[in-house]
């Protein structure tokens, strides 16, 4: 497939780094999956069917070479390479979104965060739960304990008007995961405790 795309927006290597896929941006957000010992695709597909809808982020399957998760606005796909060729994967429908993050939890569990502050918790391509960054409840199952659905995250502006808290990054780490909302504020939830903490900047 011919692209047009002149500048990548985000990259990721298989997990034996054998393979890499490069998401390139506007117009036409061509990925393509690579060989990475012959430098040379394999197989493409357009991500975004849109040219102003944007694609932020890609990443693979922890424990497949072959699978791997696209989000942007209004797009969130996970995508199968075989012989020669990228299927998405059906995933249950939710209604659009602008999807700036994700991280896989585990081989079939992806949490993925939004401009709204939502987060939303997919295992198996079925949405299981959603709840909002620096509520006081956090999930249970999204690494293993705690759940509730929240109200929202704002924060507010010197004219006293609330402004929506976007999930900028979210990782996995050893203990549960971690998630940036700006402004230098990092939360952390960890599983099978109670405990959540928020880290702000020193000022």
């Amino acid at each position: 497939m011919p692209w047009q795309s002149q500048q990548y927006v985000s990259l990721a290597f298989s997990p034996d780094s054998k393979y890499l896929v490069s998401q390139g941006a506007r117009p036409d957000w061509t990925l393509l999956y690579w060989a990475w010992e012959k430098s040379k695709p394999m197989a493409s597909v357009r991500t975004s069917t849109n040219v102003n809808n944007e694609v932020y982020q890609i990443s693979f399957n922890p424990n497949d070479n072959a699978q791997f998760c696209v989000v942007g606005n209004g797009v969130f796909k996970i995508y199968k390479y075989n012989e020669g060729s990228l299927k998405a994967n059906p995933i249950q429908k939710i209604e659009p979104q602008n999807f700036l993050c994700h991280s896989w939890l585990s081989e079939d569990r992806i949490l993925v965060g939004t401009d709204t502050g939502r987060m939303l918790l997919f295992e198996g391509q079925e949405h299981k739960k959603d709840f909002y960054v620096n509520s006081p409840a956090l999930p249970e199952n999204t690494t293993g304990e705690r759940a509730g659905t929240t109200g929202q995250q704002s924060d507010t502006s010197e004219s006293g008007t609330k402004t929506l808290t976007p999930v900028l990054c979210v990782t996995k780490y050893s203990k549960g995961f971690l998630c940036s909302a700006g402004n230098g504020v990092v939360t952390c939830t960890r599983k099978r405790t109670n405990e959540n903490c928020t880290r702000k900047p020193e000022k």
